[in-house]
């Protein structure tokens, strides 16, 4: 059996992911203003929001023909894919963490602020306004480097070291995780 990263189905989720990456969140919510509504589930009084992430039924569809069977279970986050029932699919997803981990330990080196709560970043406080940092500024402990929104709450998220922006690891719009790197200082 091949790997799944060479099948026609994978190389078009990849082709998708390419393209619609970049994505901004705020165009995605004006494009379609009834996302939230396409893009949850909610099981008696638990509801889970995905409207909020950068996928549409584009991206679902193509995750669902990534899986071979019916009853495959794929679990996608920023730098891992898992899949169950699948040994093939799962060295291949490991395959894939082990290159993005690669990539991520060569980038990262540097004092890594991270995000202190799952949202949406924001390099400034309101759009067209001038970001919180950019690379190659010197900033000082405690002052705001982003904005993590997270329900409906604008959260300033500071520093924890003095340093010169080395990168900034988070687009404009995107969403963080708990623990992601956001900016990483020299």
């Amino acid at each position: 059996m091949t790997s799944i990263t060479h099948s026609k189905s994978w190389i078009q989720l990849k082709k998708h992911h390419d393209e619609f990456s970049n994505s901004h969140m705020r165009d995605l919510f004006n494009d379609d203003p009834d996302r939230f509504n396409k893009f949850n589930l909610q099981f008696d009084d638990l509801l889970y929001d995905f409207s909020k992430n950068i996928v549409s039924q584009d991206t679902l569809n193509l995750l669902y023909d990534v899986a071979p069977e019916k009853d495959t279970k794929i679990k996608v986050s920023k730098n891992n894919v898992s899949i169950s029932n699948q040994p093939v699919l799962n060295s291949a997803s490991q395959a894939i963490q082990n290159e993005n981990n690669a990539s991520v330990s060569n980038a990262k080196s540097g004092t890594e602020i991270t995000s202190p709560i799952i949202g949406t970043a924001y390099h400034a406080p309101e759009p067209g306004a001038k970001k919180f940092v950019e690379v190659g500024k010197k900033i000082k402990k405690g002052e705001t480097i982003m904005i993590v929104e997270a329900m409906k709450t604008m959260n300033h998220v500071p520093s924890t070291a003095d340093g010169i922006v080395k990168e900034i690891c988070v687009e404009d719009g995107h969403p963080v995780e708990f623990g992601q790197t956001i900016i990483i200082l020299e």
